[in-house]
């Protein structure tokens, strides 16, 4: 695939891919946007390798979902100290 081929796949699919990570992100605007300009960059340093242009969506779709599980994996839980203490003493 080349750029102008890119180019093209994405106007066709930034709509609908925008709108299912908005949906993965549960309504976090924000966050989607940064998952699908990662899963643009993923891809487009990719697309000299990706040889059927009619499975693009399907390509985009897979690399912003494992975006997406990749950002949660690497959320960590900030908790202040009284927060956790308040916490410990609840569950015991």
């Amino acid at each position: 695939m080349n750029r102008e081929q890119f180019i093209l796949q994405v106007e066709l699919t930034s709509k609908a891919f925008r709108r299912f990570l908005v949906a993965l992100c549960c309504g976090d605007s924000a966050l989607a946007d940064d998952v699908a300009q990662e899963s643009y960059i993923k891809a487009y340093l990719s697309c000299g390798s990706f040889t059927n242009p009619e499975k693009f969506n399907v390509w985009i779709y897979r690399i912003g979902y494992n975006t997406f599980l990749n950002h949660k994996r690497g959320e960590r839980l900030n908790v202040g100290y009284d927060h956790a203490k308040e916490f410990g003493k609840m569950i015991n």
